[in-house]
């Protein structure tokens, strides 16, 4: 199975599978829309479709639109952040245009997630964390990040911490942290210095091309990088805009503080368990754990996906999937099932193949226990 998920007008930042149901996925983009489709037709059709169930407004576009897509985790509402400086939840199926809780942050939200149980979501907005309820929209607690610009962050499911990403300000290198969610402390920090072919991260030419995109909210390092943590929380793949991909083991960190407030500075050998160049070329927009763990896909502006084995602790090249209109690519995600995976285009308007944007959906089908592509498939709108 197949198909594009269409209809933005500029890159498409976020795509999520729903939690419980490969055949549904929302996106959300730098037109500040969210949209959710379905897949359609006959479980045996390899040519069944999808369509859009809902689009709506959900950031102001002119301040640069949304950020990122999340589905809770019982599947009912959708959490969505922007540069307008809010995240708001969305409850579906969606019967009234104002989101059912909205946050208002002091910052651009460049990335939120939701806690375990759906009661809290935590927004990282550059030089801080901040940890609200779900329900009411009222603001918990609010983490300074102490010299650390972050802009991703991700939820641990079992672990009782928070893992966030970015940039030192003073110097540009990319950081890694976790926070004990309980406490708000910071627990650990690992510092990285980007490879020197790639060194300077700027906002690519398809993040750039609205006069309005910088707007006095919107910081200019924007989305550095992944953040996404593996099925039981022991490992975090982060990315960024030199290619290099690197594979974080939680396990030796989380919860390792030592009363600290600042929590312990870590060396590389502390927790890296691998790092390779996914892409020479464009950078590392997006990468994410496969359901199972054994892969890790990346997504990136040189107009490919890859997939890799991880199992043996580094990246070993099973596949790449190509776009050939060569737009890129600029997120990324897997389905539960761990056969359905999907890429969001990061090219503005004028560059799409349809003059009102496009959001492939490309979609791999299966791997045998050797890891050899039993069938994919490159999915483009026609």
């Amino acid at each position: 199975a197949g198909g594009a998920l269409e209809g933005h007008a500029g890159p498409v930042r976020a795509v999520q599978f729903h939690p419980s149901d490969p055949a549904i996925a929302a996106t959300a983009g730098a037109d500040g829309a969210a949209r959710v489709y379905r897949r359609g037709g006959d479980d045996n059709d390899a040519n069944e479709a999808w369509t859009l169930g809902v689009s709506f407004r959900c950031h102001d576009a002119s301040s640069g639109g949304a950020t990122h897509v999340a589905w809770s985790g019982a599947g009912d509402r959708l959490l969505t952040s922007g540069f307008d400086g809010r995240c708001c939840v969305w409850s579906l199926p969606k019967t009234q245009k104002a989101p059912s809780v909205t946050v208002e942050c002091d910052a651009a939200v460049t990335h939120a997630a939701w806690a375990p149980g759906d009661a809290k979501i935590v927004a990282a907005t550059g030089d801080a964390l901040s940890f609200c309820d779900a329900r009411s929209g009222k603001r918990l607690a609010t983490l300074l990040t102490a010299g650390d610009h972050l802009t991703r962050c991700a939820f641990a499911t079992f672990k009782g911490f928070v893992a966030a990403v970015g940039v030192v300000s003073s110097s540009e290198a990319d950081v890694v942290t976790l926070w004990d969610a309980a406490t708000g402390m910071r627990t650990a920090r690992v510092v990285s210095k980007r490879d020197a072919r790639n060194s300077s991260f700027e906002a690519s030419k398809s993040e750039t091309s609205s006069k309005h995109f910088f707007s006095r909210r919107t910081p200019r390092r924007v989305l550095a990088g992944g953040c996404h943590l593996d099925s039981d929380d022991s490992r975090l793949v982060t990315c960024g805009a030199d290619g290099l991909v690197r594979v974080w083991d939680t396990r030796l960190v989380s919860g390792s503080g030592d009363g600290d407030a600042e929590g312990r500075e870590l060396t590389r050998a502390n927790a890296l368990v691998a790092e390779w160049v996914a892409h020479a070329r464009g950078g590392v927009a997006d990468a994410v754990f496969s359901p199972d763990g054994r892969l890790v896909a990346t997504a990136s502006a040189d107009g490919t996906c890859a997939l890799w084995d991880v199992r043996g602790g580094g990246g070993v090249s099973v596949c790449a999937l190509r776009d050939p209109s060569n737009v890129g690519f600029g997120c990324c995600a897997f389905a539960g099932d761990g056969w359905t995976f999907a890429a969001g285009t990061r090219s503005a308007p004028e560059e799409t193949l349809h003059s009102r944007g496009i959001n492939l959906a490309v979609v791999w089908e299966g791997v045998d226990e050797d890891l050899h592509v039993a069938h994919s498939r490159d999915s483009y709108p026609s």
